[in-house]
């Protein structure tokens, strides 16, 4: 698979797909990963400080990783990222809060789609909808 390796300047090195979203700057807003570039600012585990790219490159590794969390993120190799992707920004909402509200009745239903090999079929029905913010 394709991937994308983010470099910052203290050291963090994210892996992540080009259509995963990821947290920018400390206003918490999305971008897609394959949109990051040296100097956006990323968000830390440690205490949400922010810590700024350094370079991004392409890589080829073996193996998928989505999970889903109960509030849709998730902190990869110490940055926040979403644990949504293939998502774009629709009248000025984020991608990171339509891609939420679009798993709102799995959260109702209590639906814990989790780490799994194959996609839920909730989230496959959604994935063939022809909705304007879909990537």
């Amino acid at each position: 698979l394709n991937y994308l390796k983010i470099l910052t300047v203290d050291g963090q090195c994210l892996r992540l797909t080009g259509n995963h979203l990821i947290f920018v700057s400390s206003d918490k807003h999305t971008k897609l990963a394959y949109a990051v570039k040296p100097g956006d600012e990323l968000i830390r585990q440690d205490k949400e400080k922010t810590s700024k790219v350094v370079s991004v490159e392409e890589i080829t590794e073996a193996g998928l990783f989505c999970p889903i969390t109960e509030d849709g993120t998730i902190y990869v190799d110490g940055i926040l990222t979403s644990c949504y992707a293939s998502c774009k920004p629709f009248f000025n909402v984020d991608a990171h809060h339509l891609a939420h509200l679009g798993l709102l009745p799995m959260r109702i239903l209590k639906v814990k789609p989790g780490q799994v090999k194959e996609m839920h079929p909730y989230i496959e029905f959604l994935d063939k909808l022809p909705l304007p913010f879909r990537m």
